[in-house]
């Protein structure tokens, strides 16, 4: 009840189909790894053009002494899936931190819900940059990106709520 589900649903689909725990954590890992590097290389294609620069980001982020000791050897994949979802939140705003709001910026709701279902520590390390972009923001857009977050909040309450009062 009070652990964030988030990445055992995620995982749920690949346990289905390999029938095995420890299968399914490996290529769970190995999927967040992949969609790691992805994302960081194509979020920071503008402003790092250099591919060496954004592999060596990668790899300084993801594959450090912290992140291998700590996540990996303790079994942390939630967390490792926080890290991985706080690269693609930044980027998003980022991305629209100079720009008009758009259709595309609805993919926030289901990234920050899934920030928050799947590890609490990362979600509290972000929220300060959502509020940060909030403020930036004008009149229209700020309402916006207000509704957003509080979308993503009540597509989690099924979780937080009793974790909260369980807390």
């Amino acid at each position: 009840q009070t652990y964030p589900p988030g990445y055992y649903f995620a995982a749920l689909p690949l346990y289905k189909l390999l029938n095995s725990i420890q299968l399914t954590a490996y290529v769970s890992l190995l999927l967040i790894y992949l969609f790691g590097f992805i994302a960081v290389y194509f979020i920071f294609k503008k402003d790092m053009p250099s591919k060496i620069k954004r592999i060596a980001f990668y790899l300084f982020f993801f594959v450090n002494p912290v992140s291998i000791g700590y996540l990996l050897r303790l079994g942390k994949l939630p967390e490792l899936t926080g890290w991985l979802l706080n690269i693609i939140i930044f980027g998003i705003v980022i991305y629209y931190k100079d720009k008009p709001l758009d259709k595309k910026f609805l993919f926030f709701i289901p990234s920050y819900a899934a920030l928050l279902l799947s590890n609490v520590s990362s979600f509290i390390v972000m929220s300060p940059l959502i509020l940060g972009f909030i403020l930036i923001k004008k009149n229209k857009e700020k309402i916006y990106s207000i509704l957003s977050v509080l979308a993503a909040l009540i597509i989690t309450s099924f979780w937080w709520i009793p974790f909260y009062l369980n807390s």
